[in-house]
């Protein structure tokens, strides 16, 4: 069952008794042989998200970080692994591409000023056309750049 935080539309799972097999042409297909992936009693949290990440996942981590800390110094690197973890997740979603024109450093009325056009769709499709740039990789997603890139094109 999910666990749901609706604020970024969290989903937040415990998958266990996961497995494998390398002759399953079907993943629900019962009869397979399968090997199992993880120890029993292991579980893997899967957290997937919309939009952004809420501070009670990094929090969850610190508290693994403490109880593996705190029951033997030999556990010590596993913190490290943890904070290398915790890193990686802050900078992939950092460097997360905008999704929709709304997430980009500039608006509409930026548009408008820039060009002196006025408000309509043709507002829209310059958004349109900076948001597919800059997931392209064209243009990175800063007021200044967006401005360049829009006053160039059009």
């Amino acid at each position: 069952k999910p666990y749901i935080y609706r604020l970024g539309n969290v989903r937040i799972t415990f998958d266990r008794n996961i497995s494998a097999s390398w002759r399953a042409q079907d993943i629900f297909e019962r009869q397979t042989s399968r090997i199992a992936v993880l120890p029993t009693g292991y579980h893997v949290l899967e957290v997937k998200y919309d939009d952004f990440l809420p501070d009670v996942i990094y929090q969850l981590i610190d508290i693994k970080r403490c109880d593996a800390v705190s029951k033997v110094p030999k556990a010590a690197h596993y913190a490290v692994e943890l904070d290398v973890i915790t890193k990686a997740v802050r900078d992939e979603i950092l460097k997360k591409p905008p999704l929709r024109t709304s997430e980009l450093a500039i608006g509409g009325w930026d548009v408008i000023d820039s060009l002196q056009i006025p408000p309509g769709p043709v507002v829209g499709s310059v958004m349109e056309e900076l948001l597919f740039s800059v997931i392209n990789g064209e243009v990175e997603n800063t007021r200044e750049a967006l401005l360049k890139q829009m006053r160039k094109g059009w």
